[in-house]
């Protein structure tokens, strides 16, 4: 028995000994963010072009099979985030939830990765659209977690502070406040 735990413990310390490969992300909006903005921008203007929206009812290829869309007030403590990027003409996006009248919590690689940094958030409340309604309300006031490391995520965590103060209401709560 104590043969068995002696080399257990050896093969435990021979692997923690070892180094693990580590695959960092090198550009999350060049690899995600914008790609993601740009297709969810062509699914919501097609929701919102009733021609192009009838067109893709029948096309077989754009279902979603077993999928259901979320109620509107289903994920009240939700925003959705369109980011302006410095010397980029598109828009990223993130995710971020809402935590007091005027404070976000989202990943700081949404604000700065790689060699892409943004300039400004616009922070979407109250919709399950990202370029359509919702309360939409800009900001350039972002506090990164001072121990980031972007190559390998890191301390990936960031406060967002609106200019202004919401009202909590039925299509947005903080997600304190929210009953699971």
């Amino acid at each position: 028995m104590r043969a068995i735990l002696l080399l257990g413990l050896g093969l435990v310390a021979l692997v923690a000994g070892r180094d693990v490969p580590v695959t960092p992300q090198l550009n999350y909006h060049e690899s995600v963010g914008i790609p993601l903005a740009q297709s969810i921008k062509e699914a919501e203007d097609a929701i919102h072009d009733p021609v192009k929206s009838a067109q893709d009812a029948t096309d077989d290829n754009h279902r979603i099979v077993g999928g259901v869309i979320a109620p509107a007030n289903a994920h009240p403590h939700l925003a959705g985030l369109v980011i302006s990027l410095v010397g980029i003409a598109g828009n990223s996006v993130c995710g971020s939830s809402l935590l007091t009248t005027n404070r976000l919590v989202t990943a700081a690689h949404c604000w700065t990765h790689g060699t892409m940094q943004a300039w400004q958030f616009t922070v979407v409340l109250g919709s399950q659209f990202l370029f359509y309604g919702g309360t939409r309300i800009a900001t350039s006031q972002v506090i990164v977690h001072p121990q980031y490391v972007s190559q390998f995520l890191m301390n990936d965590v960031a406060m967002i502070y609106l200019p202004t103060h919401v009202t909590f209401s039925g299509k947005y709560i903080s997600f304190f406040l929210q009953r699971y």
